[in-house]
């Protein structure tokens, strides 16, 4: 679910929105930050990070509970 979302219709499609948000949010951040960090290449980065991110939260949301239920177990 990183790449795409569900649609109205329960379909999957990609996730334009997303794609937008995430790579215009870190060029914009370029107007705020210092001159070494400014680039096209750091922003590229920063987005690619954002993704990876998304995809270590969706992966901790789906694998979490079960890990917790066996880590977790209560002792008789």
């Amino acid at each position: 679910m990183t790449f795409v979302a569900r649609r109205q219709n329960g379909n999957f499609a990609p996730a334009y929105a997303r794609y937008v948000a995430t790579a215009g949010n870190n060029v914009l951040s370029n107007t705020w930050r210092v001159d070494s960090e400014a680039d096209a290449q750091h922003a590229a980065v920063r987005t690619l990070l954002g993704f990876v991110g998304r995809m270590g939260s969706n992966t901790f949301q789906e694998f979490w509970p079960d890990v917790r239920r066996r880590i977790l177990k209560k002792k008789p």
